[in-house]
């Protein structure tokens, strides 16, 4: 149930700043690189190695080379 709250609030915040004008027209560019760029590959680095290879994750890791190749 947080996490809604906290889907919300970032929505609130963002039509706040766009409202008092405090970020300009082209953000989402800037936004959209920073996430791209630097969020998600720290994202990956952080949860990746926390991982624990077991058989209920090989139906998942398996499936797009099994759709690829039918």
């Amino acid at each position: 149930m947080s996490s809604i709250y906290l889907i919300f609030i970032c929505l609130l915040a963002g039509y706040l700043l766009k409202k008092f004008k405090v970020v300009n027209v082209d953000a989402f560019k800037t936004l959209n690189s920073l996430v791209i760029y630097f969020a998600l590959p720290a994202l990956t680095l952080y949860f990746i190695p926390k991982i624990e290879l077991t058989s209920e994750l090989l139906f998942p890791i398996l499936m797009p080379w099994v759709n690829i190749g039918l």
